[in-house]
């Protein structure tokens, strides 16, 4: 669904479903890091049989911020910038934790937005 999305839809429409579904999540009270760890994990085993990641930080972090999100997990996307040389880049963070990316990586960008 993410990828039909983003393929017919401006990103703002993918955004703002993202938004409407964690405001609908099951789970907004508590917060259980090793579920939301254990949903990544098989997230993540099962990624490479449905897409391939590589290129695709996009794709790959509204696909795991709308998984958690499904099992009540608030996970948030990411958008980071850096300028030299100008890239961007996306990953999900569960309160403070990156799940999809090395925070070492994560630190290279400057937060922009965060949905």
């Amino acid at each position: 669904a993410v990828v039909l999305r983003l393929k017919l839809r401006p990103l703002q429409y993918s955004l703002s479903h993202l938004a409407r579904r964690k405001s609908h999540s099951r789970n907004r009270s508590t917060f259980d890091l090793d579920r939301a760890r254990d949903l990544t994990r098989a997230f993540l085993y099962l990624r490479p049989f449905v897409y391939a990641a590589r290129n695709r930080c996009l794709l790959d972090s509204l696909a795991l911020a709308e998984f958690l999100a499904s099992y009540g997990i608030q996970a948030t996307c990411t958008f980071g910038v850096r300028a030299n040389p100008f890239e961007a880049h996306c990953w999900v963070q569960i309160g403070g934790h990156v799940v999809n990316e090395t925070p070492e990586m994560a630190q290279r960008y400057a937060p922009i937005l965060c949905v």
